[in-house]
């Protein structure tokens, strides 16, 4: 199976980003907020948010960068059918680094239930 990071893997509607915002469950950490909703389509698919506070473009760039990839390499781990968005809320350093987001983000998911049983 092919691993990439496909267009129907990305929440890109701002109708389906406010539904996962108001309508899904939080789990706030002290990196970023994650959101989890559920999805018609049997789709899993992320948003990453990140504003201007966290740090210039190269640092937030670096920061969906990493998000994105650690959500590629583990897609296959999480439940189908879900939507998650992260929310960061907090400066990240210089030397944010893949292995941070993705420990980060399989543990929200664990934390949420939305890994898949295997």
């Amino acid at each position: 199976m092919r691993q990439t990071f496909t267009r129907d893997e990305r929440i890109s509607r701002e109708h389906d980003i406010l539904h996962t915002l108001y309508k899904g469950t939080r789990l706030p950490t002290p990196l970023a907020n994650y959101y989890f909703a559920a999805n018609s389509k049997n789709l899993r698919r992320l948003c990453v948010i990140v504003s201007r506070r966290i740090g210039n473009a190269c640092v937030r760039n670096r920061v969906k960068r990493c998000f994105r990839e650690a959500f590629r390499l583990n897609k296959n781990n999480l439940a189908a059918g879900t939507d998650i968005i992260v929310k960061m809320n907090s400066a990240v350093s210089q030397k944010f680094s893949f292995k941070e987001a993705e420990q980060a983000l399989l543990s929200a998911c664990r934390s949420k239930g939305k890994l898949a049983n295997k």
